[in-house]
Formats: structure tokens, C-alpha cells, sequence
């Protein structure tokens, strides 16, 4: 990669992490299952839901929704 173009990414994950800071940021999946039939390919299997939790939480805190909502609740959002 050449260095303008590592430097401009790296500008854009940092513009994207202050822009996140501090707040919560929900992802939604359409379908975790393994791939017998899905003509539109909304479907994501187990072992790559399983691979991007684990590169979400090296740049995050995942938690439930339901957690998120009681966290709220409580004044205490994460």
C-alpha cells in the first residue's frame, strides 16, 4: 500500500473512532446459519459471526441489546 494511501485510512478510522466515542453503536445481522439456501447471501455462518465478534472486540465492548437497554436504564451506557 502505498504511504498517502495507509496515511488517508488511517485519517478516516480515527475520524470514524471520534465519531463513536462515547456512544453506542448497534450491528444487526439478518441470519447467523450455515449457508444451505440463501439466494440474496444475507446469511453469515457461525464460524464467521464467531470470527467478526472477535474483531469487533479488539476495537470494542460488545454486549447484548438487552444489556445495552439496562445499562440505559441505569445511567450507566458503556
Amino acid at each position: 500500500m502505498k504511504p498517502s494511501l495507509i496515511a488517508r485510512v488511517n485519517r478516516r478510522v480515527k475520524r470514524v473512532q471520534k465519531k463513536f466515542a462515547q456512544k453506542s453503536l448497534i450491528l444487526m445481522y439478518h441470519r447467523v446459519a450455515e449457508k444451505d439456501v440463501d439466494p440474496w447471501s444475507l446469511c453469515v455462518t457461525p464460524e464467521h459471526f464467531a470470527q467478526h465478534l472477535e474483531a469487533i472486540k479488539k476495537h470494542a465492548h460488545p454486549i447484548s441489546l438487552r444489556e445495552l437497554a439496562q445499562a440505559h436504564q441505569e445511567g450507566k451506557v458503556p
